[in-house]
């Protein structure tokens, strides 16, 4: 890739990463698609806002400064927020409070499903229906 002027702009918006200590962006790339190295400013290729290249750039042409981003990133924990345990069937009923039957809460579900099913005769899965949606307004979020 091409080199980049001297005149480098910081990322737009949210750079949570810590390589943007050392990518910016060249003054002339409005739309911030080509990352610059501050340190030997050449411009590096990403695709759809990964870092992953960059971080490659780093660690293969400037040694030190990777070894400095590795500790920046042991020190500020992961870059990326650890996923969250997906609920299981079993655990996701097991709170759950059942509506009195002569409640107006379980007739509206009750109404809703029966709509649902009525008006679009799909099966369960389909979920961009008229009916379906209708359904997740009346029911709990």
């Amino acid at each position: 890739m091409a080199a980049c002027s001297r005149e480098l702009l910081p990322k737009k918006g949210t750079g949570n990463s810590v390589i943007w200590n050392w990518f910016c962006f060249d003054a002339a790339d409005k739309t911030q698609t080509k990352p610059c190295c501050k340190i030997c400013f050449k411009a590096v290729a990403t695709g759809s806002s990964s870092t992953t290249n960059l971080f490659q750039h780093l660690r293969n042409k400037h040694p030190e400064e990777w070894e400095k981003c590795n500790r920046l990133r042991s020190e500020n924990g992961s870059s990326s927020t650890p996923a969250k345990k997906q609920t299981t069937l079993p655990e996701s009923f097991t709170n759950c409070v059942p509506y009195d039957k002569n409640g107006a809460r379980w007739k509206a579900i009750t109404e809703a499903i029966t709509f649902y099913i009525a008006t679009d005769m799909l099966p369960i899965y389909s979920v961009e229906k008229r009916g379906f949606n209708h359904m997740l307004k009346v029911l709990d979020a």
